[in-house]
């Protein structure tokens, strides 16, 4: 998936130290000083639990060793977003 980005699109691969949300901004602090601010946080982080506690996102675990994909469309156009949507 990193591979496929466009070259436009920063990649940024790092430890979150700091994680604050907000109706409009949500904003990330890495441990090694970078900041990360969007309109839109996805959280991916597997079986690690720190950063969804941080946010108030429970784990109901349904099945054991089964996925759950969950798809969603935005009420506007990626454009609207700029590059800085896909972090």
């Amino acid at each position: 998936m990193r591979g496929a980005l466009p070259p436009e699109i920063p990649l940024t691969v790092g430890k979150v130290a700091e994680i604050s949300t907000g109706p409009n901004w949500q904003r990330l602090v890495l441990t090694n000083g970078t900041i990360i601010a969007a309109r839109l946080l996805v959280v991916a982080t597997g079986y690690s639990e720190a950063v969804r506690r941080a946010i108030g996102v429970e784990r109901v675990e349904q099945s054991k060793a089964h996925s759950l994909a969950i798809e969603f469309d935005l009420a506007v156009s990626p454009q609207q977003f700029g590059p800085r949507s896909v972090t």
